[in-house]
């Protein structure tokens, strides 16, 4: 899906963002500079419905998903400084509604979208943030592209 945003937007795949405790090699999925800023996009498997209800994910009525995403979240925005937001991509089929949803428990504003609307997500913009000035966004991506880590 992402392979469908246009030449304004930077795409990196399978970053490294260091290890974890216990020792294990964390990563994240995608990292992509666009015109809002630096978005971390990590996609989740999953089968049973997921629901945002209050601004939480759901799964069979309890809070899921937040609390095993966060650490890595939260290291990937240390090795990738100055990121705007965090989208949570799920299967269309296992998000209830998949559109674009605020959920609630990141640092920066976090939302759960549908793999279907990604991209148009990304491009028409995430609510409630602004955008940022052509200079920024080149110095946003020449900085991603300096700290990139490929897993």
């Amino acid at each position: 899906m992402l392979a469908r945003l246009n030449a304004n937007f930077s795409v990196w795949h399978d970053l490294r963002i260091g290890v974890m405790a216990g020792g294990q090699l964390a990563g994240i999925d995608h990292i992509v500079v666009g015109h809002q800023g630096v978005v971390l996009v990590e996609s989740i498997e999953e089968k049973d419905p997921i629901i945002v209800r209050n601004r939480r994910l759901t799964k069979g009525g309890e809070s899921t998903w937040v609390e095993l995403i966060r650490p890595r979240m939260l290291a990937a925005s240390r090795i990738f400084p100055d990121v705007s937001a965090i989208l949570l991509v799920f299967a269309d089929a296992a998000l209830v509604d998949p559109g674009h949803q605020r959920i609630d428990g990141f640092p920066v504003p976090a939302f759960a979208v549908g793999s279907s609307r990604l991209a148009d997500t990304l491009l028409n913009g995430l609510p409630g943030m602004a955008q940022v000035s052509r200079g920024r966004h080149g110095r946003l991506r020449d900085s991603a592209a300096g700290v990139a880590r490929f897993a």
